[in-house]
């Protein structure tokens, strides 16, 4: 797992059933359409947990199943005692320009271009790393920025413009 100075993880234990029995529900509701595969799919992977050696534990996007991570591969299993279920926190910072909540990672916010002062971070947890589904490159600096961002969060400069400010 990838661990920034704006990224800290948790974890909570559960019963591996119990685990089954919310899988179960999830699995009703989505055959019935009433959530995306999107949606199906991020809920299975936040039932992942590891045991207390260590070994990571999914399950079966279609059986229900209990799988155990070994040397790259799924291997049918079951869990003996409980798992512990991972978290991220992802640190935030408040722009003081614009008050927009920004990735304490980020040294500009990202949308109003501000630089972003690096001593008041807060807290905020997301049950999985934020995935653009598409990105752009700052023609500034090079740095990868997700397309629903304004200003590069590494140089400041407006997105969508050539280097030098202009469109």
């Amino acid at each position: 797992m990838e661990n920034t100075d704006s990224t800290r993880y948790i974890s909570a234990r559960f019963d591996p059933e119990v685990l089954k029995d919310v899988y179960a529900i999830f699995q009703t509701i989505y055959f019935k359409s009433q959530i995306g595969p999107n949606t199906y799919l991020r809920i299975l992977r936040s039932l992942a947990g590891v045991d207390r050696e260590g070994v990571l534990w999914s399950l079966g996007l279609k059986t229900g199943t209990w799988y155990r991570q070994e040397n790259g591969q799924w291997i049918p299993g079951e869990p003996q005692g409980k798992l512990y279920l991972i978290r991220k926190i992802d640190l935030k910072i408040l722009c003081p320009s614009c008050k927009h909540v920004n990735l304490a990672s980020k040294r500009f916010c990202t949308n109003c271009g501000a630089e972003l002062p690096m001593e008041s971070v807060t807290e905020s947890k997301t049950q999985s790393p934020s995935r653009a589904s598409s990105s752009i490159v700052c023609k500034t600096c090079g740095a990868t920025n997700a397309t629903n961002k304004k200003f590069c969060t590494q140089c400041g400069s407006r997105l969508g413009e050539l280097a030098g400010g202009t469109p």
